[in-house]
């Protein structure tokens, strides 16, 4: 870590009957109290008062400060148009977006393409129409 940058903040948990050598780690040694004393203490609803929050760090030297902008309500000038509202949001799939490759050859027969399995290079004449007929119930571009 580099000197004076703020340390990451790690969130555990410590049962009361934990140890660490031997010790008894944790709040409960910080606070001074045994598991017996914490534990009567929960039970009698005298729970012990939890030691102060440290202070934020500041920040380095030289960081700039960045006022927020004054602002009473969120902006909503991007989402007027429906045009700009479909720019804007989540990205989202449906079968307009999907692409069905179509091969065609001038030859009688349906070729298989050796680089696609199940696909095929079809005859323009027959092959091209039922392909078109069966994917377009799907609503998928060529």
């Amino acid at each position: 870590m580099q000197q004076g940058l703020p340390r990451p903040l790690h969130l555990f948990a410590v049962r009361a009957s934990d140890s660490h050598n031997g010790n008894h780690a944790g709040l409960l040694h910080k606070l001074g109290l045994s598991d017996a004393e914490c534990e009567a203490a929960v039970v009698a609803s005298n729970v012990p008062e939890a030691p102060p929050i440290p202070p934020k760090p500041t920040s380095l030297v030289g960081t700039p400060v960045v006022p927020s902008l004054p602002l009473n309500r969120r902006p909503r000038h991007n989402r007027r148009m429906p045009a700009l509202r479909e720019a804007f949001q989540e990205t989202t799939i449906s079968p307009v977006n999907f692409v069905y490759p179509i091969f065609i050859h001038e030859g009688e027969e349906d070729t298989p393409t050796g680089a696609m399995p199940g696909c095929y290079r079809l005859e323009w004449r027959h092959g091209l129409v039922q392909e078109v007929v069966i994917y377009s119930c799907f609503c998928i571009s060529y």
